[in-house]
């Protein structure tokens, strides 16, 4: 047994007033000679014996309330296992912490970062004069905060990301391993929940290490998120709908059933779903509404507060040109100014810039910033094509940050060289090789059909269908492709492919097997092809209308879109810094790690080019824990303690040994308690003396 507060125990000489008193207040009493009292001489004896035996358990009491009440301020405790590791001496002490987005969740008692802060703030009446402690976050594994209540007041909201728990034990056992204190001790403060804990390995921790762990109580989990949002391969245009598909997970233990789900458009709610999403599962669902105006659109789909509020969000971008440009490139000839014609309006509401010429004639600019580039027949070679179209294919938003690169639309014909074709074209998206021509022969009368069975594509399946026989149109010559892995849009009757789109990146493309030539059908003629060729160049104008998403606290490197004398960086808060290019081959702008969530916008000279949407990671919203058990032995802890609700209380245990104060001043009170008991029963057997002895003459 040691004792903390051992100058206490000069206080126990006080356990001899008692005995003094006692002693001093004995009065020996006058004998005097009476020949009547000899008779109760006896009974005398006995009442002595009596008052001797109560007076002798006073005295005893009385001493051992005293003795009870110094050794409880002397504070004695006794060494036990868990505390294998203490020392009274210094201590060395490291506070890793938990502030990561799942640290905000509501539970019965706050949110888990408010909990946190109350313990730690306990905690800190465990730190002594020659204590050494600081504290480090997950958020910022490199910076080393001092173990303060200024420290903590400013510890009110929890990060971005939860960064590397790993990293932040690694330094706090660097800094354990300088330090020469009597006591090593690294407190972890979390629910083991979420990224930093899911990648663990163990951390070179120095000798005699004491490890503990401040954790939360388990409670039946609920969380909703945002898991993703999706536009899918639409056209994005100004006055027309625009559809979003999110997928909300369900993270808890819970059922959730009529969760509010909203779709906000530049901070204005567009349209409301309700949701239901059993535990564990996933739920999808579509929202529609109309773009107000061109020019970038910020928006973010928002689910109704639940416990873990930091993953009902998700944002997103997206660019919506004022038009959409196409460059048709091939030979004069009747079909190509056909397709002019099909994109080029009157009027002033004509969503379509249009550049057409040969390979030669074409404006080299129109050609890098076309949306579409629609090559009709014959196989571009050279000219003021770059690279052909290669170039355009791979270019990362060369020129607009809303365009991953050109779609390039494949029309063949009399004039297309199979060959060609087949060396230069296909492989930028397929892997299609031509075999061939498939001709009929004029005199059969016969001509080739659409199997509208076969159509893949809702928008075609009704341009396309059945009931409309009598509109479909009918061709005699088709470029008959074989093998490769581009998708079979529509095909013929016989099986061969009509539509086939390519995937094959970085480029996109389809290819029509027909053309529009007259030679090989009457395509051209029929009413479906206005709506067909339109919604060709509007599925190719974007394959994902979404900008850039990134996880909160990524570094995020981005291509350079258009060079200007300044460009910045603009934060969701609206707090903006200067944006240097990098001089690597290919211009880029490091944007460093970015934080806080939201919409990000990149200008140049004061233009908007690009947006980036930072939002939660998706491993954030788990929380399945890790047991105590499993992280110390992932860690390499080979001592760790759980501390309770008194973290203070237990440490001091854990360190030291358990505290008897407590049961010392239970026991003085169990003493005083028994000696008013005792001082009653006396009171009454003198009452009852007195009423039993005869009256005075």
């Amino acid at each position: 047994m040691t004792f903390l507060n051992p100058m206490f125990l000069f206080a126990l000489a006080a356990a001899g007033i008692p005995v003094a008193i006692h002693f001093l207040g004995k009065r020996r009493p006058r004998r005097v000679a009476f020949s009547a009292m000899v008779f109760l001489e006896e009974v005398r004896r006995q009442q002595f014996r009596r008052l001797k035996f109560r007076n002798a358990l006073l005295l005893l009491l009385r001493t051992a309330t005293i003795v009870c009440v110094v050794l409880a301020f002397a504070r004695p405790t006794i060494k036990t296992n868990a505390g294998a590791f203490g020392h009274e001496g210094a201590s060395a002490i490291v506070v890793v912490l938990d502030d990561g987005p799942g640290m905000g969740y509501e539970s019965s008692y706050g949110r888990r970062i408010d909990w946190a802060r109350r313990q730690l703030s306990d905690m800190l009446s465990v730190v002594r004069p020659g204590d050494w402690a600081v504290l480090i976050r997950t958020s910022r594994p490199d910076l080393v905060l001092p173990f303060t209540r200024a420290t903590l007041e400013n510890l009110k909201s929890v990060s971005d990301w939860s960064g590397d728990g790993v990293a932040a034990l690694q330094h706090a056992a660097d800094i354990l391993g300088r330090s020469d204190a009597a006591n090593r001790e690294v407190y972890v403060v979390s629910d083991l929940a979420g990224p930093p804990w899911q990648s663990l390995r163990p951390v070179q921790w120095p000798d005699r290490t004491a490890g503990y762990l401040l954790a939360p109580a388990d409670e039946p989990a609920t969380n909703l998120a945002v898991d993703s949002v999706a536009a899918g391969n639409q056209f994005v245009r100004a006055g027309r709908p625009f559809s979003v598909r999110a997928i909300v997970r369900n993270t808890g233990t819970v059922d959730v059933n009529d969760a509010g789900a909203d779709l906000w458009f530049d901070n204005r709610r567009m349209q409301r779903q309700v949701v239901s999403v059993p535990a564990g599962g996933v739920a999808a669902v579509t929202f529609s509404a109309v773009v107000p105006a061109p020019g970038w659109l910020t928006g973010r789909i928002e689910l109704s507060d639940d416990p873990l509020i930091a993953d009902n969000t998700r944002h997103f971008a997206v660019f919506v040109p004022a038009e959409t440009r196409l460059a048709i490139i091939g030979d004069e000839s009747p079909s190509r100014a056909f397709l002019s014609a099909l994109f080029t309006a009157a009027d002033s509401t004509n969503p379509y810039s249009v550049a057409v010429g040969t390979e030669r004639t074409i404006p080299r600019d129109s050609v890098e910033q076309a949306d579409v580039i629609i090559v009709n027949e014959r196989v571009p070679t050279g000219g003021n094509v770059p690279g052909w179209i290669s170039e355009a294919t791979h270019r990362a938003s060369a020129q607009s940050t809303a365009r991953d690169g050109a779609g390039i639309l494949f029309l063949t014909g009399p004039g297309t060289d199979l060959t060609a074709a087949n060396q230069s074209l296909l492989p930028l998206f397929t892997g299609d090789r031509f075999a061939g021509l498939s001709t009929l022969s004029a005199g059969t009368g016969g001509y080739y059909s659409l199997d509208s069975r076969s159509v893949s594509d809702p928008v075609l399946t009704s341009l396309l269908s059945s009931s409309a026989r009598a509109s479909q149109p009918r061709f005699f010559t088709f470029a008959r492709l074989t093998g490769g892995t581009a998708h079979r849009v529509v095909s013929f009757t016989t099986g061969d492919p009509w539509l086939v789109r390519g995937e094959k990146e970085p480029a996109r493309g389809m290819v029509l097997t027909t053309g529009l030539s007259p030679e090989w059908g009457d395509l051209a003629y029929r009413g479906v092809v206005v709506p067909l060729m339109h919604h060709l160049v509007h599925s190719l104008a974007r394959t994902s209308p979404v900008a850039g998403e990134y996880p909160a606290g990524t570094s995020v490197r981005r291509p350079l879109v258009t060079a200007g004398e300044t460009i910045m960086l603009t934060a969701p808060d609206g707090l903006q810094r200067r944006v240097v290019p990098a001089g690597d081959e290919i211009p880029s702008l490091d944007l460093g790690v970015l934080t806080p969530r939201g919409c990000w916008s990149i200008s140049a000279d004061g233009n908007v080019t690009d947006m980036i949407a930072v939002n939660l990671h998706r491993d954030e919203s788990e929380l399945q824990r890790l047991s105590a058990g499993a992280f110390a032995g992932a860690v390499g802890l080979t001592s760790l303690t759980r501390l309770g609700t008194r973290p203070a209380d237990d440490i001091v245990s854990a360190r030291i040994g358990t505290e008897l104060a407590v049961p010392f001043f239970l026991a003085a009170m169990a003493c005083i308690a028994a000696e008013l008991l005792l001082m009653r029963g006396i009171a009454m057997g003198k009452r009852d003396a007195e009423a039993a002895a005869p009256p005075s003459v």
